[in-house]
């Protein structure tokens, strides 16, 4: 379950499955219209993919309440392998959005480290029972090795630093 599913298959999953007649408040949460017009691009960006995840946790729980209504006899005769197959499913779109949570926490946590490595909080970096991974320390070094093989953006080589400086001054050589 640390591996992200596909979002084709999260997809599909959100959209076979209504919410049961006995849980209509069991639904996503929207910002009040009024909040939302008067808040900056960066909250409501943030606020966006806080809703995402959230849509994969009321979806998994509906899956869940689905099945648990089947076998209070509620809504239809029950299959047991039919049953199993909803269930998992409902554990992959919970799983997901513990994974999406991850990815959402680090991304807060970014503007708080070094920006050398900013890159921690990557999605390609690999979240495990740690949020930055089980080899922390090895990440930091590729991270290092990476950026000391790239140029400062202020190396400038000194003779290109000397014709922008002639020219901008008149004087070619």
């Amino acid at each position: 379950m640390r591996e992200k599913a596909s979002e084709d298959k999260i997809t599909d999953l959100k959209k076979q499955h209504e919410i049961p007649e006995n849980c209509t408040t069991l639904s996503e949460t929207t910002v009040n219209q009024g909040v939302w017009n008067n808040l900056d691009e960066s909250a409501r960006s943030t606020d966006l993919k806080f809703q995402k995840v959230q849509k994969n946790f009321v979806k998994g729980i509906v899956l869940i309440m689905t099945e648990v209504n089947k076998m209070m006899g509620n809504s239809g005769p029950q299959n047991a392998e039919d049953t199993v197959g909803s269930l998992m499913e409902g554990v992959l779109l919970l799983a997901n959005a513990n994974q999406e949570l991850n990815y959402r926490r680090r991304e807060l946590m970014g503007p708080q480290l070094n920006a050398n490595y900013r890159h921690l909080c990557s999605p390609s970096n690999p979240v495990t029972s740690l949020l930055f991974g089980d080899d922390l320390p090895k990440a930091v070094k590729d991270i290092s090795d990476t950026n000391r093989l790239s140029l400062p953006k202020t190396a400038v080589p000194v003779a290109l630093q000397k014709a922008v400086n002639n020219a901008s001054i008149g004087r070619v050589r």
